[in-house]
């Protein structure tokens, strides 16, 4: 039922990408596209019940032109889309839905906010990734990330990335929200250091007369929170 994929977007968009701010250390690229496919485990504490959700799709993030855009599908029961484009200099976030072509648009606040492993992420190891000429040297490192705002939540996060530019390989941790805990496993793939898709940051024409809501709602919120929320 939708109202579960919901629900439990809600507690998984509280972990599901999990990334902080850094302002030292490794920091993400300023410009920056990935596929990205995640998988979530989300136990509920009082029942102990446990749900399953995929989400697969791409992701965008340029802080020159200080935006960033998703385009996901949903993977729990019936597959859907949702896609989110921020815009910090229009200081607006639009959230549509191609399946139905509902489309809202909502008030951005704040500055966008830099990705990256946090400056006391504890350093665990370095490796190669792949075999071969093929493979990349890369570290990994894991710390403890807090967030208030969408929602109380603390993640204990684990991050692999390439040790020359600081490109983000996997993530992968628990997020711990008010009554649930989230496990979450994610992995990046064909990462471009530009922005190769001329319409990622493009709302469709039927965003145009768009309604404004206070809020974006908690599944776009917790699918765009590492850029729109700072953490401790």
């Amino acid at each position: 039922m939708r109202s579960v994929c919901i629900l439990v977007a809600l507690f998984a968009g509280a972990c599901c990408l999990p990334v902080i701010s850094s302002s030292g250390g490794c920091v993400y690229p300023p410009r920056w596209e990935s596929f990205l496919a995640e998988r979530m485990r989300t136990k509920m504490t009082a029942s102990g019940t446990e749900t399953t959700m995929a989400v697969m799709g791409n992701m965008y993030a340029d802080y020159n032109a200080k935006k960033a855009a998703i385009h996901f599908t949903i993977y729990q029961e019936a597959p859907y889309q949702v896609s989110a484009i921020a815009d910090w200099e229009a200081s607006a976030i639009f959230a549509f839905y191609p399946d139905t072509g509902r489309c809202v648009r909502s008030a951005l606040s704040g500055s966008m906010v830099e990705q990256g492993v946090p400056p006391n992420a504890s350093h665990l190891s370095s490796f190669r990734w792949g075999h071969g000429h093929n493979a990349v040297t890369v570290d990994q490192w894991k710390s403890t990330v807090n967030y208030e705002k969408p929602w109380p939540s603390r993640v204990e996060l684990f991050q692999m990335v390439t040790t020359d530019e600081c490109v983000p390989v996997v993530e992968q941790g628990t997020n711990h929200v008010p009554g649930a805990e989230v496990a979450f496993d994610v992995s990046f793939a064909n990462f471009n250091t530009t922005i190769t898709n001329p319409l990622a940051f493009n709302p469709p024409d039927y965003c145009a007369d768009a309604p404004v809501v206070d809020t974006p709602g908690p599944l776009v919120q917790g699918l765009m929170m590492r850029f729109m929320f700072t953490s401790s």
